[in-house]
């Protein structure tokens, strides 16, 4: 069953009672000794973007790739492998609509990673509304701690197909999550911002081991998905290339700054001191100007 949404005071005030309530729910604290965690290797939360970008076809194909992942017998392995994960399924938007939509459970072999499958797949789209990963990653990390799982590592899934529209950008929370210990990873969908991975690993992304895969458009996010879900669960890097014709216009476009030459972007956690880049599109006007600038000096 759906969990309701969260309307929750403003950020700039509540910022230490989330690092707050976090450390004490990790720490263990939370469920009673006679309703000790169950131990598993990861708590993975998928948070799926259903902001209004994203058309219903768009959605279709975000939710069938996201459960197809589930019935894959490498990610199912990798599931095995690491002895088993608790999951549960957020679709997020703007500011107080964020939904668990499958909640929390415990995936281990093919018959629960089916059940969970099916559930995504029965679940619908459930909200609408503006962009604000702030606001899914509040929401998303309050869902620790008090699950009733105890997990080695824990982790928030973001997809999406573009930068906050509303509200602040994310750097603050990432930073909370990844000083109580939460890994955010990313997913970032070019169809509409061929450089939203930058923006992803520059805002979102945080924590161990953090990183970002891309999908060029909706039709590669099945692909994505599950060589993410790989990744994630094993904890250590998967070697993967999503050749897309965003993708390749984007590095074209942008070559004189990019290099990284694959779908993943090795993650690192973010310092909070770091400096928020400039906006997407004010970072591409000056590998245009200097372009002008060589043809020019060449031509004299």
């Amino acid at each position: 069953m759906a969990t309701g949404t969260s309307i929750l005071p403003p950020l700039h005030s509540q910022a230490a009672a989330v690092l707050c309530a976090l450390t004490v729910m990790i720490a263990g604290v939370g469920p009673s000794a006679a309703e000790r965690p169950v131990p598993v290797a990861i708590e993975l939360i998928l948070a799926v973007d259903a902001s209004g970008s994203v058309d219903a076809a768009e959605f279709d194909l975000q939710t069938r790739g996201l459960a197809n992942a589930f019935r894959d017998p490498d990610v199912v392995a990798a599931i095995r492998g690491a002895g088993g994960i608790a999951v549960a399924l957020v679709q997020w938007s703007g500011p107080g609509h964020q939904l668990v939509v499958v909640d929390w459970i415990t995936v281990f072999d093919n018959r629960s990673a089916g059940h969970f499958a099916d559930r995504i797949e029965a679940a619908g789209r459930l909200i609408h509304g503006e962009t604000s990963i702030t606001h899914a990653l509040r929401f998303c990390m309050q869902l620790f701690g008090t699950n009733g799982f105890s997990g080695r590592r824990k982790v928030i899934d973001v997809s999406g197909d573009g930068p906050t529209n509303f509200g602040i950008p994310a750097d603050a929370m990432r930073d909370l999550a990844a000083a109580a210990g939460i890994t955010i990873n990313g997913l970032a969908i070019l169809n509409e911002w061929p450089d939203l991975d930058r923006y992803y690993s520059d805002h979102v992304i945080g924590g161990p081991g953090a990183f970002v895969v891309t999908a060029g458009d909706y039709q590669d996010f099945a692909k994505a998905i599950r060589l993410k879900l790989i990744r994630e669960i094993r904890g250590v890097p998967v070697a993967l290339e999503i050749p897309t014709r965003a993708r390749l216009v984007a590095r074209r476009r942008d070559a004189a700054t990019r290099t990284d030459g694959g779908a993943v972007l090795s993650g690192r956690a973010r310092s909070p001191s770091r400096q928020p880049s400039r906006d997407l599109r004010g970072r591409q006007e000056p590998t245009a100007a200097r372009s002008r600038q060589s043809r020019h000096r060449r031509s004299t």
